[in-house]
């Protein structure tokens, strides 16, 4: 019969103490036979024959044992490589085999896989001298059958345990997150000296080795409130702890078992749990009620003069590669035609829907309406200039037989390249006059010219050039003036000009 490691350990516990073999068959679970074979078996000899029964890695314990000492915080698959390094073995059980072995032989050598983190007492923060803030996030049941995602800040005084939380109904973003400290230095009626943050994007940009760079709209407000903002070091719950410890009360005390009836109602049950449960319950630590310690720590708080927050403020944002912008971590599509790649514009909210508006005219770019949540999509996308377009132009130009055969010799001879060739009419007709237009084409014309790019360079012979760069990038509005400029030469060499 086999014992564990913790029985032998027992039996030659029993045989130091003194106590004869049948007094330890009597205490022990084992029968004579069991504890006369291991009464004087020596400890390596027991680990070698225990290794032996369980694994086929016991035959490689020295060498296993060997790497471990050299460095013990080398992990398992590294050990298991070394180990058919040294003993040149190919075909060894399997790693899962070896895990267990390698989990067992070091509980017996008096090692541990497992970080144990040390954590330790802090002193007692002074009256008013901080504040700790953390954000949660929790999924409510609704009154139709279906979900809503809550996201709450938190804001808890270190000394008195005093809690604030304000709840919305999408994630917090700096304008939201500034008009909650609002909202906490009123319930407060002061604020702390300085106030501890996790490195959130809301409000940190960056982070390297204690230079914070803090978001423009935080780092204003911050000034303008007057405290000093910390940002603790990541995974270090000694510092926040007291605020993670909020963050999980509201959740489990206040949130669980809540059915969701709206943001405002939500929030004015919060403040009624507050009052009644939040800063009215005796504190483990403490030993008293947030509310009694708030009492001497309020007059040490600093007053506190209201920062005028608009959260209607107008935002900007900028158009990205695929021409969309993004607005509390949703994406809106933006037309390629009234803009482009990089340029700034303006988001503007009215109710339910998001106005996007450009930057250099202030006219309205689009409308779209507010999404809900975070991580979707609100995608327009603009009809696309195509060979259709061309139908639309000959009813335009209809007066003018000759764009009308100018099109369609353009349709005859470059049926590969209408859409191109739409485009660009799409892009001439936004600078140039329609009679500018006509008097390009009928030039073109009268020379075989049938393309708009010749209609182009024209354009620039006749009359300028009319933001180009609108209608061609760099390196194509540099071909259409090397075209105009050889026109212009060819028409000087047949005394055209």
């Amino acid at each position: 019969m086999k014992i564990t490691y913790k029985d032998f350990l027992e039996i030659q516990k029993l045989r130091k103490q003194g106590i004869t073999r049948n007094e330890a068959v009597l205490k022990m679970k084992y029968t004579q036979y069991v504890i006369y074979k291991y009464w004087d078996m020596p400890e390596d000899v027991f680990l070698k024959e225990k290794d032996q029964t369980k694994s086929e890695y016991s035959k490689y314990r020295d060498v296993i044992v060997e790497i471990i000492n050299e460095n013990s915080t080398l992990p398992a698959n590294v050990i298991h490589d070394r180990l058919k390094e040294r003993v040149g073995a190919e075909n060894l059980a399997s790693m899962n085999s070896f895990y267990r072995y390698l989990k067992s032989l070091k509980q017996r050598m008096g090692l541990s896989d497992k970080k144990v983190s040390v954590r330790q007492m802090v002193e007692e923060t002074p009256m008013g001298e901080e504040a700790q803030v953390d954000f949660g996030q929790y999924q409510m049941p609704n009154m139709y059958g279906g979900v809503n995602r809550v996201y709450f800040f938190c804001m808890v005084l270190s000394y008195s345990r005093m809690k604030y939380v304000y709840f919305l109904s999408e994630p917090f973003d700096s304008l939201t997150f500034a008009y909650a400290h609002e909202l906490a230095f009123k319930y407060f009626d002061g604020r702390p000296k300085r106030i501890l943050y996790d490195q959130d994007r809301t409000m940190v940009v960056s982070e390297n080795c204690g230079n914070i760079i803090f978001t423009k709209e935080f780092d204003a407000y911050r000034r303008t409130a007057g405290f000093e903002a910390m940002v603790c070091k990541p995974y270090d719950p000694d510092s926040k702890g007291k605020v993670e410890n909020v963050v999980k009360f509201v959740k489990q005390n206040f949130l669980e078992g809540r059915e969701y009836c709206g943001i405002d109602a939500l929030n004015n049950q919060c403040l009624a749990w507050l009052d009644r449960t939040g800063n009215g319950k005796i504190h483990q630590a403490t030993k008293k009620t947030p509310r009694e310690l708030f009492v001497k720590e309020q007059p040490k708080l600093i007053k506190h003069h209201p920062v005028e927050i608009d959260l209607n403020k107008t935002r900007v944002a900028r158009v990205s590669d695929l021409y969309y912008i993004t607005y509390k971590n949703n994406r809106y599509s933006v037309p390629p035609s009234k803009c482009k790649i990089g340029d700034k514009v303006k988001l503007e909210i009215e109710g339910n829907a998001l106005n996007i508006i450009d930057v250099a005219t202030d006219k309205k770019i689009i409308t779209h309406r507010l999404l809900q949540g975070k991580g979707k999509a609100n995608i327009e996308r603009e009809i696309p200039i195509d060979k259709n377009y061309f139908n639309k132009a000959k009813e335009k130009y209809e007066s003018s037989s000759v764009v009308v055969k100018f099109i369609e010799r353009i349709e005859m001879t470059k049926p590969r390249y209408l859409k191109e060739q739409a485009r660009l009419l799409h892009k001439i007709e936004k600078q140039y006059s329609k009679d500018d237009i006509i008097s390009a084409i009928v030039t073109c014309s009268s020379e075989n010219r049938f393309c708009f790019t010749e209609v182009l360079s024209e354009l620039l012979i006749q009359v300028g050039e009319r933001n180009l760069k609108e209608i061609a990038p760099k390196r194509t509005a540099s071909r259409y003036r090397k075209l105009a400029n050889y026109n212009l030469l060819t028409e000087a060499d047949d005394g055209l000009i």
